[in-house]
């Protein structure tokens, strides 16, 4: 069983040059090869095999995964999932529904796309000081954070930056400060985000809605309290959107095993979820089932043909 992660899937996107996205087209031709190596597994089959039953299920199927609560998983992939009758899960942060303001990471993505990883890299260094980043041996993330970038070198040197050195009371600072320097657009959160009754109409569809933190900040850099309150206010805000959830999934901001720790482990099993994604290139094996339900591996869309 595998299980694929999206994020940006767009039509166009001519206000941001440098924007990453998969086209709807090739979300499409993927479904397509999908269904043709492999096929999908079944919603239920796959929540009771989550829950440890013992069942007959397609072993070779894909799940699909969605992340950030994005506007196009509403008004692209949902009516594409539809008529097909698949299913998704989707992975809401919540601040954008309690501050009513665009997440850190997005504000990344923002500049990102406006500029180029070049100028951006250039710009963050102009608008830093040594007091503001962690003093520790950035190699450590070097193999095991956005690895499958490596050909966008200086756009992945800008987000480990702002995501893992730069320390964190600093980051929304540097990032407004960015935003006022580089973007002349007035972006409105109703351009990034699902609306509540968006995500509504995702759950009425039959699709899985689950945590995806408050913030979106790396679990692994908050205190126990903060994990413990990241996940607990993620849960509690879509519980009320959706009016109830059956289930409790969790997937980890940034994912990968540096992106979490024993103590977001301890925050979820409180929180009584489920099943919990990270990133990791690799098939859901029987062990992860057993003995690893939050910390299920995931592949990123662009290891497929599409």
């Amino acid at each position: 069983m595998k299980a694929v992660m999206y994020h940006y899937i767009r039509s166009t996107n001519n206000k941001y040059p440098y924007f990453r996205f998969l086209h709807i087209d090739n979300f499409k031709k993927q479904l397509d090869w999908f269904s043709n190596n492999g096929g999908f597994v079944d919603k239920e089959d796959f929540i009771r095999v989550m829950k440890g039953e013992t069942i007959k299920y397609n072993k070779s199927g894909f799940v699909l995964t969605f992340d950030d609560g994005l506007y196009e998983h509403h008004n692209i992939v949902l009516p594409e999932l539809e008529k097909r009758g698949l299913w998704g899960i989707f992975y809401i942060p919540t601040l954008p529904y309690i501050e009513k303001k665009i997440l850190d990471v997005h504000k990344i993505h923002l500049l990102l796309g406006s500029h180029g990883g070049k100028k951006m890299l250039d710009a963050i260094k102009k608008v830093i000081s040594p007091n503001m980043l962690i003093h520790r041996d950035k190699n450590l993330f070097i193999d095991n954070t956005y690895s499958l970038q490596s050909d966008f070198n200086d756009e992945v040197e800008f987000k480990r930056i702002l995501n893992y050195q730069l320390l964190y009371e600093h980051r929304e600072h540097v990032l407004d400060e960015l935003l006022r320097l580089y973007i002349d657009l007035d972006v409105n959160i109703n351009d990034i985000y699902m609306s509540e009754s968006m995500i509504s109409d995702l759950h009425n569809s039959g699709m899985i809605i689950g945590g995806h933190s408050n913030t979106h900040r790396l679990m692994s850099r908050l205190s126990v309290k903060e994990q413990e309150l990241e996940i607990s206010t993620s849960f509690n805000i879509i519980d009320q959107i959706v009016g109830g959830l059956k289930i409790k999934t969790f997937c980890y901001p940034y994912g990968g095993s540096y992106s979490y720790n024993e103590e977001t482990l301890k925050a979820l099993k409180k929180n009584n979820v489920l099943f919990s994604f990270s990133v990791d290139s690799k098939d859901i094996a029987e062990s992860d089932r057993n003995s690893r339900l939050q910390e299920l591996p995931r592949y990123d869309t662009i290891e497929f043909p599409c």
